[in-house]
């Protein structure tokens, strides 16, 4: 979500000041950082939990491919879950990464330096609204209940702001924000996947 931040209003001063070609290398640049630390500090499994990751890996290779797919496809709880974590990521892909941009220079009549400090509210909104609300799943012991009441509220300012009119600069930040902020419950749709198959497959019903 801070990449999708950086890639909004940073971005597009950096583009203004360096030029296109300069702004995407440094981009290119930040990617083969990132790599590097995933390399260096990103681990499989977390220390003492060898015996565990083995046995896991072993069960994993009794029950082969076909087999592990096959019980990954029969679970209805994986599809409901995959569906609704697309369906909650639309608002962030469209209105924060695709059109958003667009959107608010045609309709709202925004400039572009304008569109990005309000569709980078999203992913702000994200970098809060995920680790709370699933917190708060966790704290309730609910998954489906916020799922429900988030994708309701998630739909309703979709709404607000397609048509509210009137709405300047401080307002669309503000309700780009809570749609953010309400759409991160679509990460209760991961858990749910964990609670919901075997841990051996945990990874191919993810997927």
């Amino acid at each position: 979500m801070a990449g999708g931040m950086l890639a909004q209003t940073p971005l597009t001063y950096l583009t203004r000041l360096l030029g296109w070609r300069h702004a995407v290398m440094l981009n290119a640049s930040l990617g083969i950082f990132v790599t590097a630390a995933i390399f260096l500090w990103v681990k499989d499994f977390p220390r003492g939990a060898e015996k565990t990751r083995a046995r896991e890996k072993a069960h994993l290779k009794a029950l082969g491919f076909v087999r592990s797919i096959t019980l990954a496809l029969r679970n209805k709880q994986n599809w409901l879950a995959g569906v609704y974590a697309n369906f909650l990521s639309f608002p962030v892909v469209i209105l924060g990464a695709s059109w958003g941009s667009l959107y608010l220079m045609h309709v709202r009549h925004l400039t572009h330096l304008q569109t990005s400090y309000v569709t980078s509210m999203i992913f702000f909104g994200m970098i809060f609204g995920a680790p709370m609300l699933g917190w708060l799943s966790d704290t309730i012991a609910y998954r489906k209940m916020p799922m429900i009441v988030g994708a309701f509220l998630t739909f309703i300012l979709i709404m607000l702001i397609m048509y509210l009119p009137g709405l300047h600069i401080p307002s669309l930040m503000a309700l780009f924000f809570v749609l953010g902020f309400l759409a991160g419950i679509q990460v209760l749709a991961y858990p749910v996947v964990v609670e919901s198959n075997s841990r051996t497959i945990t990874n191919t019903a993810e997927g």
